[in-house]
């Protein structure tokens, strides 16, 4: 099911700070669980052939999103070398997000890169109840001839555990 507004909106918040309906949906933490792959000429799936990074996303009630993504071989610190290769094997940002149709948007405003810095991102999905699926665009792929495919990595949403 896509999960879509009836009107675009400009800002994720409501006036007085709390989430809209059709934010409340996304709001929480969600862990990368699965990466997909998705012909489009025939609708099938497969794994994608590469390790699940550990990813969580986070869209707090008020527009806020944080990323973060760490590879699945990461060196552990040690001298320098492995402290930039730490750095490259990481991915993190915040921004506020809006939701358009069945995507949100963010504005990148603090990020482990500073070229990504006032970066807006773009990225649809499907929401269904404790599943988020983030779907990339169709593209031709390299290893499966001229057939279009995207990637879906699937989200899991994080039960609140109690203190």
């Amino acid at each position: 099911m896509n999960m879509s507004t009836s009107a675009t909106r400009q800002d994720a918040t409501a006036p007085g700070g709390a989430a809209p309906a059709a934010v409340t949906g996304l709001v929480g933490v969600w862990e990368l669980m699965s990466i997909d792959i998705e012909f489009r000429d025939d609708g099938s799936r497969r794994p994608a052939k590469l390790s699940v990074p550990s990813a969580y996303l986070m869209f707090t009630p008020l527009g806020r999103l944080l990323s973060m993504l760490t590879r699945p071989s990461r060196a552990q610190w040690g001298a320098e070398r492995e402290g930039e290769a730490l750095f490259r094997a990481t991915f993190a940002y915040s921004g506020r997000y809006r939701l358009e149709e069945d995507r949100w948007v963010t504005r990148v405003d603090r990020t482990w890169n500073d070229a990504w810095t006032d970066a807006v991102q773009a990225h649809s999905y499907r929401l269904d109840r404790e599943r988020l699926t983030v779907l990339t665009p169709w593209l031709l792929g390299d290893k499966e001839g001229d057939r279009l495919q995207r990637m879906l990595f699937g989200f899991a949403k994080m039960k609140t555990r109690p203190q």
